[in-house]
């Protein structure tokens, strides 16, 4: 049976005792479970801290296998002790491309989770040094499976010169799992407006507290709903700033239950300022026939058509708000972008995602 290695920033934290429950840690157990039944052998590695460990996650292993060797932006000891471990691997991915300097396996394959530089938060993502790593490890990796047109057009655009295959493979979601409810309740007394997503800046959901908490003071009709994780902090700021304010909600599911985040939902923010891909919060929320109002970041312009299915907005709290307002005041406006939403994420089912893979894999990584 051949083997396969995958190395992450994160799956578990790196003390190996908790999993945020991401977008990106759903993608690679799905596509770890895909490789299994495809006949592969499969380990992932991430970093740890204090000492090395071993976890299994819905049967998948994920090993921590030391300190990551965080530099401008880029995992750098990580990437050294993972080439050092894996050399009698048969195939290699990088799960994002900031765990491939300096070293890449030969006929290896990287996944772009989307462009995450494109914010001011870090000078360096404008230096000639971070450019040239990026290129580098581009450049060996054989090739680059992207979830967003973004990424390839801005790498084709900046440097149309590098010599890595790319493909486009949009994120996708389980329409069996996320459908619309069957019966839509009579006389239903809030709407809901939900924030299905991480306590990350990139996020948005900053800008959203702001927003909802001018919202429920205005409206007696809504309840705010923000469902994710985040880091320790985050969470406990998160659960005193909710129980301060009437109708508003903070909790969180693990992965396989984070469907009954959209039950009740008649509204779904994706207000991402940066960092962002083909989002899988959007297309859960457009499976389950909700609107979606979305940051005109990434790959949020490959699944949003403006007016359509959504709002693509530059996100802040002006722009928030007035576009939640819109559809507060219009039902059949949300009734109508509802039923677009889900006829569009039928394109993004989880069964044409695993079939783009499955040719992928057995072109790259043969198993005779």
């Amino acid at each position: 049976m051949p083997k396969i290695a995958i190395v992450t920033p994160q799956f578990f934290e790196w003390d190996g005792n908790r999993c945020l429950f991401g977008g990106g840690e759903r993608y690679l157990i799905d596509l770890a479970k895909l490789l299994q039944k495809l006949g592969y052998e499969v380990d992932v590695f991430q970093p740890s801290i204090y000492e090395e460990w071993e976890r299994t996650y819905e049967g998948i292993k994920i090993k921590g296998i030391g300190n990551p060797g965080f530099h401008q932006d880029f995992f750098i000891r990580l990437n050294k002790m993972f080439y050092q471990i894996t050399k009698n691997y048969d195939y290699h991915i990088y799960f994002n491309m900031d765990v491939t300097y300096p070293h890449v396996f030969p006929n290896s394959i990287c996944i772009s989770h989307g462009i995450w530089w494109d914010s001011s938060e870090r000078q360096w993502w404008r230096s000639k040094l971070w450019y040239s790593r990026l290129f580098q490890s581009i450049n060996a990796v054989d090739l680059l499976v992207s979830v967003d047109t973004n990424t390839i057009n801005w790498l084709n655009a900046v440097n149309p010169n590098l010599k890595c295959k790319k493909v486009y493979i949009p994120n996708y979601v389980d329409l069996e799992t996320f459908k619309p409810s069957k019966i839509e309740p009579i006389n239903k007394k809030y709407i809901k407006i939900l924030y299905p997503r991480r306590l990350h800046p990139g996020r948005g959901w900053t800008v959203c507290k702001n927003v909802a908490v001018e919202l429920v003071n205005e409206y007696d009709n809504i309840i705010f709903s923000f469902v994710g994780r985040g880091d320790k902090q985050s969470e406990k700021h998160m659960k005193i700033f909710a129980s301060k304010h009437p109708r508003i909600e903070y909790t969180w599911y693990e992965m396989n239950e984070m469907y009954k985040a959209y039950k009740e939902a008649d509204i779904v923010l994706i207000p991402s300022l940066y960092s962002e891909g083909t989002s899988l919060s959007l297309l859960e929320g457009m499976a389950c026939g909700k609107p979606i109002i979305a940051g005109l970041v990434g790959g949020l312009t490959d699944l949003i058509i403006h007016g359509y299915n959504g709002y693509l907005i530059e996100i802040n709290k002006e722009n928030l708000k007035n576009a939640i307002i819109k559809l507060i005041n219009n039902p059949e406006l949300r009734k109508d972008m509802g039923k677009n939403a889900r006829k569009i994420s039928e394109h993004f089912s989880k069964k044409i995602w695993e079939e783009r893979w499955k040719k992928i894999i057995l072109q790259q990584f043969p198993i005779n």
